[in-house]
C-alpha cells in the first residue's frame, strides 16, 4: 500500500520540471502546470494526500517574494485548505 512519502518520491520528477514562479507567465497557466503533477499525486489514491497537503505543495512552488504572509488566508480571512481556492 502506498503512503504520503511515496507520492512525493513519484511526483517529484514531475515537479522538479516546473521552475519556481518568477511572474514570467500567467498565473493560470503556472497553477495549470502544478496542478498536473498533483493529479498525477492524487491518482495514486493514498488518503493521506488531501487538500491541506496539495495547497502546501502549490505555495512551496510560489515560495519567495509571490507568497503573501499568510497563503492560507484569503483577503475575507477565510482559511486557504483547497486547491480550487488556491
Amino acid at each position: 500500500m502506498a503512503t504520503l512519502p511515496d507520492v512525493f518520491q513519484a511526483m517529484a520528477p514531475l515537479l522538479a520540471q516546473i521552475p519556481q514562479y518568477d511572474e514570467q507567465e500567467p498565473p493560470d497557466t503556472y497553477y495549470n502546470k502544478v496542478m498536473q503533477a498533483i493529479s498525477y499525486g492524487t491518482s495514486l489514491g493514498v488518503a493521506a494526500f488531501n487538500d491541506v497537503v496539495k495547497v502546501t505543495v502549490l505555495s512551496g512552488k510560489m515560495a519567495g517574494r509571490f507568497v503573501p504572509p499568510n497563503p492560507f488566508n484569503n483577503a475575507a480571512g477565510n482559511a486557504v485548505n483547497t486547491s480550487d481556492l488556491f
